[in-house]
């Protein structure tokens, strides 16, 4: 079975959901496919660079520490620090620093957006 989740880092309700998401995965981690789909919403200002990130940390196999600092800890969520929650995760930060300053997974951010749009989500209005 393959899940698809759409989720915005920094959604107050989608922590609250990230926290069932996490025990669904755990509990059945050989028998589904995970897919995350990025769902940055108009009302957190900076979502959708810190979906970019989490992209950047991925090309070097962090995808889902990067996505969990914003998720669990989300008072640490600075769009100025991005770079540096890279380091701290052990990433090549010259090299995160420039995927992200190239703007490499704006298009892909977007058309994560466009695909919840498509769906027909409740949350079309937010979006």
């Amino acid at each position: 079975m393959t899940v698809i989740e759409f989720s915005d880092y920094l959604c107050p309700a989608c922590r609250k959901a990230h926290e069932v998401t996490a025990k669904v995965k755990e509990i059945y981690r050989d028998r589904i496919r995970w897919v995350f789909k990025d769902l940055p919403l108009r009302m957190h200002k900076w979502a959708d660079k810190a979906a970019e990130a989490a992209h950047c940390a991925g090309e070097q196999g962090k995808f889902w520490e990067y996505q969990d600092i914003f998720i669990w800890q989300p008072r640490r969520a600075r769009p100025s620090r991005l770079k540096q929650y890279a380091g701290e995760l052990g990433l090549q930060v010259d090299q995160f620093g420039e995927c992200l300053d190239s703007e490499k997974y704006k298009s892909a951010v977007e058309g994560d957006v466009d695909t919840a749009r498509r769906q027909g989500s409740i949350l079309h209005r937010l979006l």
